[in-house]
């Protein structure tokens, strides 16, 4: 997942391909959200996603984790 968005620093955007992309959040959704019918209520009520932003240079938010 992590190395997925890392891929996608500093290509073209697809929108207007005029500037690059600089940051990526790559998501993890817990396995459960697979069957899921009501993502919305199942997204307001886990604390259980797992996040990271990565900026170009390996730099990392949150550095762990």
């Amino acid at each position: 997942m992590e190395q997925e968005a890392r891929d996608r620093l500093q290509t073209p955007d697809v929108q207007d391909q005029i500037h690059t992309i600089e940051a990526v959040i790559a998501l993890r959704y817990p396995d459960k959200f697979e069957f899921v019918k009501d993502i919305d209520k199942e997204l307001a009520e886990t604390d259980q996603l797992e996040y990271c932003a990565v900026y170009p240079k390996g730099k990392r938010f949150p550095k762990t984790g």
